[in-house]
């Protein structure tokens, strides 16, 4: 069930900040890959699965969906066997703030341990429905084949 207020996206959409505008990103655990994580020979069993999300938000609810976040979403995430860390990015907007959520899983089992056997349907918190104004119906998953942070 969703706000009424909450509109869902079926299709990734374009926005276009003026570089140095609105920017930041929160860092929520780092993911950090080390020199003895070969990528290059990964194969489908063993591949580091980057799982990613899309939301707005009224430009007013944005540090409160921040918040909720760092507060509630981040701790639960790193209660998952597999996962292995994420990134929020933050992009402001002159009447919506745009949220990127990048997670990295060990593999899709991981994943599907977060999101059900139907790991593309993005989960939400009644929270997070509350404070989003526009939501990505879809988590896109890829594959992680380098890495220099």
């Amino acid at each position: 069930m969703t706000s009424e207020s909450t509109r869902f996206l079926g299709q990734p959409r374009e926005m276009k900040p003026t570089v140095g505008e609105g920017f930041s990103c929160v860092l929520l655990t780092t993911y950090h890959c080390t020199g003895s994580e070969n990528f290059m020979n990964r194969d489908e069993t063993n591949t580091i699965i980057a799982r990613h999300w899309r939301g707005w938000t009224k430009t007013e609810d944005a540090d409160g969906y921040e918040d909720f976040l760092k507060r509630k979403v981040l701790p639960e995430l790193q209660s998952i066997d597999g996962y292995r860390g994420g990134y929020v990015l933050r992009s402001e907007g002159a009447d919506e703030t745009e949220f990127v959520v990048i997670n990295f899983f060990n593999s899709l089992d991981a994943v599907k341990s977060l999101a059900g056997p139907n790991y593309t349907v993005p989960v939400f918190e009644p929270e997070a429905r509350r404070l989003l104004s526009l939501i990505e119906d879809f988590a896109t998953h890829y594959a992680v084949r380098a890495c220099t942070i």
